[in-house]
């Protein structure tokens, strides 16, 4: 491995006590920075882990068969000192959308993640023509340039040669499941947007012809249930990654899928909050479109009881029950994905701006947020960036409300780390009823924050500081792996404060009275 990869400090090795013999879990992540991999074994966890830039060849931009060269031999490194003989399984997440190929030749081609513009004057197209919420009352998203019907639309436009090349086209895990098995299919959440409806589970027509992309349609292969058998490792594979030719290879999911399984969510009206960079709420419902407003994006659950009978998604059986799985019902379930711009990276710029440094900045901050109570009813806005939900407002700018000549820096703080747990609501209460509500990300390592959650939400929640649920999540795919889909070893409960929950209520409706105040003057058009 690589020096450079090395002293990321992203790679990691443990050989606890009754792990050595015993069986792993290969879990790859296809990330949009960096690939993934790590052994997982089903009582103690991430035994060891690896991880590689993902090979750009221009900003958003990578030649898929270069990514797939980057994980055979990120995996093969992995397996050193005969690794391979003990995995029971491959199973694989990674970064939704985009537009990832294979062309007519068997190959990858160029592809293009999630967060390509290219397509932004598509988008912009069906915006006027009002096809965006016409889409959205249908499959609950709101469509942007870096999925995979803009991205299609844009490169027959624009290079028209590449798109008539393409076989097939679905998202980064896909490919690289296709290059270890041999077979094409994706699975019910990656295969949501935006060509599904959420309401039934199947690819609708009335949604390619909305895009103009049916000549798509032919290029998108199965659609498979999470956990079911994609395929074994070829004997190409196999020389290439070190994995023994045979290897059972299980359909895996978005990575937002498995994180949320990874904290133990699975229920409708069970919601998990990541409170990272920006902030991402995740809730399962029956309801693809809880409210009018286009926000947000709805993706198939995935999950369905399966067994490995030994037959692959290329056969067209389902694992559990040995029957076509294109006849088989879909899923019933909806995953409401929800990523406000409003997460720890607004907390970040106040901290930057008011001399907050060094290792102990954060208990600086604190202190000067609790010396300061309730102070003097000041908000926060912390649009610092825009914000896509709960509302929709690109324009969108943050502010300070209720400032006196008595406020002080730790007022100011308080309304900084209220605002963004305000917006956290906000998006909750967007998604219908919320019964159930876990938090995980890097904001979790503070318990004043969490506590303040507990207090704004005005209900218990659970914090799961585990950094490996993603890993684990989508590890327990992989049969005799379940149990890692409920691990509790690191949940812990906040429960809220009744002194602080009223006055938190009061300032939480004042919040959403100056959202809908200037609304309209964000979205004013010059």
């Amino acid at each position: 491995m690589s020096d450079d990869v090395r002293s990321a400090g992203v790679n990691s090795e443990a050989d606890p006590s009754g792990a050595a013999a015993s069986p792993l879990a290969l879990s790859m992540d296809i990330g949009t920075s960096s690939i993934k991999a790590a052994l997982v074994d089903v009582e103690h966890g991430v035994v060891a882990q690896r991880a590689v830039p993902l090979p750009y060849v221009a900003e958003n931009v990578v030649d898929a068969q270069a990514v797939w060269d980057a994980s055979a031999g990120l995996i093969a490194d992995l397996l050193h000192g005969g690794q391979a003989s003990r995995i029971a399984g491959v199973v694989l997440s990674g970064q939704g959308d985009g537009l990832w190929g294979v062309g007519v030749d068997g190959r990858g081609t160029l592809s293009y993640t999630w967060n390509s513009t290219f397509a932004a004057d598509v988008v912009a197209d069906w915006e006027r023509a009002g096809v965006v919420d016409q889409l959205y009352r249908i499959t609950g998203t709101v469509i942007w340039p870096g999925t995979s019907a803009a991205l299609w639309r844009w490169l027959k436009a624009e290079h028209p040669e590449r798109a008539a090349a393409i076989r097939t086209v679905f998202c980064a895990k896909d490919f690289v499941g296709y290059c270890l098995t041999g077979v094409e299919a994706t699975d019910y959440s990656d295969g949501t947007i935006p060509f599904t409806d959420p309401h039934t589970a199947e690819l609708s027509p009335e949604v390619f012809a909305l895009l103009g992309c049916e000549d798509l349609r032919a290029r998108i292969p199965r659609i498979a249930h999470a956990g079911e058998l994609l395929g074994r490792v070829t004997a190409e594979a196999s020389a290439a990654s070190g994995l023994k030719a045979g290897t059972p290879v299980y359909v895996g999911a978005i990575d937002c899928v498995a994180s949320v399984r990874g904290a133990g969510v699975s229920e409708e009206h069970q919601a998990v909050v990541s409170l990272g960079t920006t902030t991402a709420a995740f809730v399962l419902t029956h309801d693809p479109v809880p409210i009018p407003e286009p926000v947000g994006a709805s993706l198939v659950w995935p999950d369905a009881a399966v067994a490995d009978t030994g037959d692959s998604v290329d056969a067209g059986v389902d694992s559990a029950a040995g029957v076509d799985s294109a006849d088989a019902a879909g899923p019933a379930l909806t995953l409401r994905v929800l990523g406000s711009s409003s997460g720890a990276k607004v907390l970040e710029w106040f901290l930057d701006r008011h001399g907050y440094a060094g290792d102990g900045k954060y208990d600086r901050f604190w202190a000067d947020v609790e010396s300061a109570g309730d102070g003097h009813g000041e908000i926060m806005l912390p649009f610092l960036y825009g914000e896509r939900v709960p509302f929709l407002s690109p324009a969108a700018t943050g502010a300070f409300v209720g400032i006196v000549p008595a406020t002080t820096i730790g007022d100011l703080g308080r309304a900084v780390v209220e605002g963004i747990a305000f917006s956290l609501r906000h998006c909750l209460e967007s998604c219908g009823e919320v019964r159930d509500v876990v938090l995980t990300g890097g904001g979790t390592g503070d318990d004043r924050f969490s506590q303040l959650i507990a207090d704004v939400l005005g209900r218990s929640v659970a914090v799961d500081t585990d950094p490996q649920i993603g890993v684990t999540g989508i590890a327990a795919y992989v049969p005799g792996f379940e149990s890692l889909a409920h691990r509790a070893a690191h949940i812990r409960r906040f429960e809220p404060a009744g002194e602080r929950v009223s006055a938190l209520e009061r300032r939480y409706r004042r919040y959403r009275a100056l959202i809908d105040a200037l609304l309209p003057i964000w979205n004013q058009t010059e």
